[in-house]
């Protein structure tokens, strides 16, 4: 895969907020080093500049390592990749229900 096709498979599969970091390291002077494996359910792309990042794709999930200086050993990062993610919390569930005072109680939990 070319660093043309790298970018057009991240910008295609990618989650927003990979697509944005991968932006933004573009932007902040990190380029591709190396890429590995073309397709969801495996690939992994370097980018080095400052620091060494690794992002990773593992059957959809997407991960991000980072090196404080190219070489050293990474810490990991999972990406929130998950449709409506970047949605705050309150909005995706519903508020909590107010148990009855009876089963707070220790009483029999209602029948439901």
């Amino acid at each position: 895969m070319t660093p043309l096709e790298a970018d057009e498979f991240i910008r295609s599969h990618a989650p927003e907020d990979v697509q944005a970091t991968v932006a933004w390291l573009q932007a902040n002077g990190y380029s591709l080093s190396s890429q590995c494996g073309d397709n969801n359910f495996g690939a992994r792309f370097v980018f080095v500049g400052a620091a060494e990042v690794h992002i990773t794709v593992d059957r959809s999930q997407w991960f991000l390592d980072v090196a404080c200086e190219p070489g050293l050993a990474r810490g990991s990062t999972t990406f929130s990749s998950w449709p409506g993610a970047a949605r705050p919390t309150a909005r995706r569930f519903p508020p909590r229900v107010q148990r009855p005072s009876s089963a707070s109680q220790g009483g029999k939990s209602p029948m439901v």
